[in-house]
Parts: structure tokens; sequence; C-alpha cells
């Protein structure tokens, strides 16, 4: 890190703002104030998402909104891809170890299925190319891989873990595993605190679970800070 971008680390705040005091109405001082600063700002893009408290207003009016007061709006649909693996290794899922290392081994498989790595290497000449699915595993059918990318709300994760917990119930799978990650610029990350994404801007959670267990790991790196 060079000594511009120390400098701008240390000198980065969060500022919240709360929408519904009584002073920020227009023509109060505060408002007025907040609104000149908020004017001096350069130009910035800014991605959001909305979901009304009433099912029959749209979503989407939103960008309609924007649009109107004279900004310039881009409505991005969150991409789709899928991948099955035929005849593939799968180690067991270390519910019952008490080990990092088993944990992480397994993660790592994860991580080699969503980038559609060789799970089946034996070049162990390159040890950057090569792969060893760790053990005990079992030989299954199919392994499904779906991804979304997009900027996706607090409430549809947890609709969507909500019908896999019912998934993974109902048609007796072995486990389903999601891994959310959010975006490295994001201004805030866990709890609400200060991103530090000068630094590392990596901040995600995986969760494993079957019909009786879980695992839930978290990356937390964005929290760090150096001084």
């Amino acid at each position: 890190m060079n000594e511009f971008n120390l400098l701008i680390l240390l000198n980065i705040s969060v500022i919240k703002i709360d929408l519904k005091e009584d002073c920020l109405k227009r023509g109060k001082s505060k408002y007025e104030k907040l609104k000149s600063s908020l004017q001096r700002l350069n130009k910035f893009t800014v991605i959001l998402i909305w979901e009304p408290s009433k099912q029959d207003v749209c979503p989407s009016s939103i960008a309609k909104y924007f649009s109107n007061m004279g900004y310039k709006v881009e409505v991005n649909i969150p991409r789709f891809m899928s991948n099955t693996l035929y005849a593939t290794k799968v180690p067991q899922v270390p519910f019952k170890l008490s080990m990092k290392e088993d944990i992480i081994d397994f993660i790592e498989w994860l991580g080699m299925v969503s980038i559609d790595g060789d799970l089946e290497s034996d070049d162990v000449g390159n040890y950057q190319s090569s792969y060893i699915t760790p053990e005990p595993n079992e030989e299954v059918g199919q392994v499904k891989f779906l991804q979304w990318k997009g900027l996706f709300s607090v409430k549809k994760i947890k609709r969507l873990l909500n019908a896999l917990i019912e998934h993974v119930k109902n048609l007796d799978k072995p486990w389903i595993s999601v891994y959310v990650q959010g975006f490295s610029d994001s201004p805030v990350a866990w709890d609400s605190e200060e991103h530090n994404y000068y630094t590392n801007g990596d901040n995600a959670y995986l969760t494993i679970f079957n019909k009786t267990e879980y695992l839930l790991c978290m990356q937390k790196c964005s929290n760090k800070q150096y001084t």
C-alpha cells in the first residue's frame, strides 16, 4: 500500500443520516446544510435494491422515480449460470469433526466445484494445477452447481435458505451449501461496521446443512484495519 492510499484509509468515515428526523424537512437549516454538503460530492455510481411494503407495488418503480428526478438509471438483471457434475467424488461433510483443517479442505473442494476445476487431476508435477479430493469421499451420480450474480436483499436470501431447508428435508438430500459474497467496495459490512475495502474487501459467509445439522463459516476480512 502506498502512502496516498494509506492517507485515504485513515481519513475514511462512515456517516449515518436518520432520514426520519423532524429536522430533516425541506426548508429547515439541517436539511439545507446536508443538501449543500451532498451536492459538493463528485459524481458516483450507486447500485440499490428496493422491496416495497405492499405486494401490489412493482419493485422496479424505484427506477422510474430516480429517472423522473433526472438521474441516469440502468436496470441490472441478475446473471445466472448452472453446471452439473457427473460421477463425482464428494468428500464427507465434517459435521462431526472439530478439526479446522477438515472444514477448510471441504470448503476448498466447494471452491473447485464453483470454478469447474479438475477434480480428478493426477498430475502432481505442477502443483498449481493439481488437486486431490479429500478423504473420506464417495462417488455420487450428480452434483448441481447454481450461481446468481447481482444485488440481493437479506429477505431474498432468507427466502432462498428457507426453501432449500425444506428441499433438503423433503427430497432426502445428503446436504446443500449456500455461499454469499458481498461487494468488495460496500461502505459497510458485518453489523453495519465500516468496510475497510482499501485493505481487504472480502466479506462472505458459507452455510452447509442437511436435515439435522449445519455449519456456518464467515469471512470477516473487511473488518481488519492496518494503521
